[in-house]
């Protein structure tokens, strides 16, 4: 499979941008100051189209005007904002994710007392006092050697 790879005329499109914003904010990162004109003709697209893209960009942050003039704001001040939610919502799966994790770890204590149980290798409390019929090595209690009958 082939994949599409990223030519230097391509804009990045940076989180919470479209295409045609990430255009317009490269573009304006490279120019510097510009008036919309100077802007249009940078990314190729007509005046009327620019123009919206540049309010867009402006109300989230990502660019500031001056005297007519456009300037985009540095990548990690403009972009930090708008990548802030996304990086909120991620700490909180991640919380949900591992208070999942705890809980199944507990219940797979429980599962292996269980099962410890049902084959006979369950300890309450392996810290408890010693059996009065003898040393963990020994004999379980209740059981005794055969005795042999011969004489």
């Amino acid at each position: 499979m082939r994949h599409k790879t990223q030519t230097v005329d391509d804009p990045p499109q940076p989180l919470g941008l479209n295409t045609s914003q990430a255009a317009v904010y490269t573009a304006l990162l490279r120019l510097q100051r510009a008036r919309s004109p100077e802007v249009a003709e940078a990314v190729d697209q007509p005046e009327e189209r620019v123009e919206p893209e540049l309010r867009a960009l402006l109300k989230l942050g990502v660019v500031d005007a001056h005297d007519g003039r456009y300037l985009a704001r540095h990548p990690t001040a403009a972009l930090s904002p708008l990548i802030a939610p996304k990086l909120e919502r991620i700490a909180r799966e991640i919380r949900q994710i591992e208070q999942l994790l705890a809980s199944i770890g507990m219940l797979a204590r429980h599962y292996d007392v269980g099962q410890d149980f049902r084959t006979g290798g369950w300890r309450s409390n392996r810290m408890a006092a010693p059996r009065r019929c003898g040393p963990p090595w020994a004999r379980p209690c209740g059981r005794t050697k055969a005795r042999s009958s011969s004489p």
